[in-house]
């Protein structure tokens, strides 16, 4: 990966814990004693690009284009760039008129070998529409909470995966991952990519890590593709987030100085 010239803004130290004293008196969090839902065990499956796409993500990375099948591709700022990255590494990548070019369906095939092994309904959690049109494929079966799915069709989506009639249940975390209790289906989270979001990801988990859940334990299994901005920025930016959620709820302030 190529080195960032932009400034990097970082907190002095203390910063965290003299912010959560200053709102100490108007915060409250439930405690180990009133909320204590089972506990959350992540499994990161690494990925290999295939020679093909590394040699267009290459390309990507270091002169912010790339000729991808004989159309050349130029994002635009860093930012576009990386977002092209990201969609390099599910498989395909979108032209200028949105329209998604599929490259190679290897990061679908990872996760479907995952799911495949289970023994548990699992809920597969997709980013990309491209991924939403193969794993249809793969599991036509498969009800499907995400965007243009009805109240109805997502209420019968849920009552089957409580009543563990389902054994796949596809779902995109801006459509499902707050409010929904599905703690009684199954207790396996499979990520196709992984969110920006740390909010998607712990609140995609947190609809079956939940009080009412009868596992012992809940699963999560994320795909990160290896030596790409996946492994090198969401992975770990998602990690310091969760560092800095979980040293405000504990009080503690303690958050690693290399993440």
């Amino acid at each position: 990966m190529r080195e960032q010239s932009e400034n990097v803004w970082k907190a002095r130290k203390g910063t965290l814990e003299k912010s959560l004293a200053a709102i100490a008196d108007m915060t409250f969090i439930l405690s180990p004693e009133n909320w204590a839902p089972p506990p959350v065990r992540h499994v990161k499956v690494p990925v290999t690009l295939p020679d093909s796409i590394r040699r267009i993500y290459g390309e990507l990375d270091k002169a912010s284009v790339a000729d991808v099948e004989g159309e050349l591709m130029m994002p635009g700022g860093r930012a576009q760039v990386v977002n092209k990255m990201r969609q390099l590494c599910a498989g395909f990548v979108y032209d200028e008129t949105g329209e998604g070019k599929r490259l190679d369906m290897f990061r679908v095939n990872a996760i479907c070998d995952v799911v495949d092994v289970q023994t548990s309904p699992v809920l597969l959690v997709y980013d990309y529409r491209e991924q939403l049109d193969e794993l249809r494929l793969r599991y036509p079966d498969a009800p499907v909470l995400g965007n243009g799915t009805t109240r109805k069709v997502a209420a019968g989506a849920v009552e089957d995966w409580n009543a563990r009639r389902l054994r796949v249940l596809i779902a995109h975390p801006a459509a499902f991952s707050h409010g929904l209790n599905l703690q009684f289906g199954g207790h396996v989270v499979c990520w196709c990519s992984l969110p920006w979001s740390l909010d998607h990801f712990d609140q995609t988990i947190m609809r079956l890590a939940r009080e009412g859940q009868t596992a012992s334990e809940t699963v999560s299994y994320a795909t990160v593709a290896v030596d790409t901005v996946e492994e090198d920025t969401v992975y770990p930016r998602l990690t310091f987030k969760a560092e800095v959620q979980d040293a405000v709820f504990d009080g503690s302030g303690a958050v690693s100085p290399t993440a």
